[in-house]
């Protein structure tokens, strides 16, 4: 990215960010723009964000400081800040957060170009975008496939990856009589695994507008009746899962597939380095319904400015810096998560990365994600519950469905 472009960049936000910026914000303060961030925790880090992509911003007339805040604490302490109006110039939040804190005019909206200009994957703008405008920018996201041993697949005489969600559950039976699951679906947030099976039976959460349902056209209850089903033919396990911290039973040979992401890559590199290899892992998306194309779950970290920044301008340079080349790889290298723009510099310790060049290379099918309803942050933390109650058999998937159906809805009419 050029100082042209940034310069571009910073004058197209200017307009949009004047009207919003009436009131100083207590968050704000001129000259000083306030990052907040669930990223980069721990000693290298800060040294990837302070250290050298903060520090190497050649505004010298405007300093910046970080506020490092667990993913866990991040939602309330937004929603504090929303009360008290101390809101930060920069915040960096997750996938399904933008229509939520942009309905509620805390993210300001951002010109397309911001979008357009560093080539950002157009498959990205759903989680980007509230009403149809982009009010956060896709920074590093996280990507999920599936991980397998290619010793056990050449042991059991399989040569190709499944290419439908029946192949899927035929692949389950043909792996199993081994000393290990066929499939570990559980090891990652079952919310999210629902999620990815839902895009994979072609539907979302919410319609495109936010305002209505999707997931109750029947595809919600077919991919919890298929997460049941792996259970009942023994494919899966919703009792075998790994332990935050450790290795993952997949590393250790407990299981012949596994859901992965682009976040395990540093630990895997780190614990399990000759399983990660060409010739010992392979890759392969989550097949689709009769129809409906692969599909890769989505999630990771999005950047948006404050609609009440004192610093809109040198917010969006600051923004437009963080995007050049260089500070992508820097960021990328840190964490295991990837930047969602095409032809970054060759970088031997980024390129070794196996799953995110695999993710970089298949952004096209990352159609599964959290949110799409400014509702979302209202119901999130209740559909876990659900999805766990139904897989462990105390209530049946037309009462969970019925149920989520309910709350959703409730929430959906404080907003329509």
């Amino acid at each position: 990215m050029t100082i042209s472009r940034r310069a571009l960049l910073t004058t197209a936000l200017a307009a949009p960010f004047a009207l919003a910026a009436c009131g100083q914000s207590a968050g704000s303060r001129e000259g000083v723009i306030r990052l907040t961030t669930p990223d980069f925790a721990g000693t290298e880090g800060r040294e990837a964000l302070e250290g050298e992509i903060l520090s190497s911003w050649d505004r010298t007339d405007v300093s910046t400081t970080v506020d490092y805040i667990a993913w866990d604490k991040l939602n309330e302490k937004l929603t504090t800040g929303i009360a008290s109006g101390i809101i930060p110039d920069l915040i960096m939040m997750g996938v399904g957060w933008v229509p939520p804190f942009a309905e509620k005019g805390v993210f300001g909206e951002l010109p397309d170009e911001l979008f357009t200009g560093p080539g950002i994957n157009e498959a990205l703008r759903p989680v980007a975008s509230y009403e149809d405008r982009i009010h956060g920018l896709p920074y590093m996201m996280e990507a999920r496939m599936f991980a397998f041993h290619k010793e056990i697949f050449d042991e059991r005489g399989i040569t190709d990856a499944p290419t439908s969600l029946e192949e899927l559950r035929d692949l389950g039976i043909e792996l199993q009589g081994g000393d290990y699951l066929p499939f570990d679906i559980f090891t990652n947030n079952v919310r999210q695994t629902w999620l990815h099976f839902i895009a994979a039976m072609g539907s979302s959460l919410f319609t495109p507008d936010g305002l209505q349902t999707a997931f109750t056209d029947g595809s919600g209850a077919d991919a919890l009746q298929m997460m049941i089903d792996l259970i009942d033919d023994g494919s899966a396990d919703f009792n075998f899962r790994g332990a935050a911290g450790q290795p993952r039973p997949w590393q250790l040979g407990q299981a012949a597939v596994d859901l992965v992401s682009t976040g395990n890559w540093p630990s895997f590199a780190e614990q399990s380095p000759d399983l990660i290899t060409e010739d010992k892992m392979g890759l392969f998306l989550m097949p689709g319904a009769p129809g409906v194309d692969p599909v890769m779950y989505l999630g990771g970290t999005l950047i948006s400015v404050s609609a009440e920044s004192e610093n809109a301008e040198a917010a969006v340079e600051l923004i437009a810096h963080m995007f050049d080349p260089q500070m992508l790889l820097a960021a990328g290298k840190m964490n295991g998560k990837i930047p969602p723009v095409p032809g970054l510099p060759a970088d031997p310790d980024f390129d070794a990365n196996r799953i995110g060049t695999f993710a970089l290379d298949n952004l096209d099918y990352a159609g599964a994600f959290e949110g799409g309803s400014a509702a979302w942050m209202e119901v999130r933390e209740q559909v876990g519950p659900q999805i766990e109650a139904a897989l462990g058999k105390s209530q049946s998937v037309t009462e969970t469905i019925d149920y989520l159906d309910r709350v959703f809805n409730v929430a959906l009419d404080r907003i329509r």
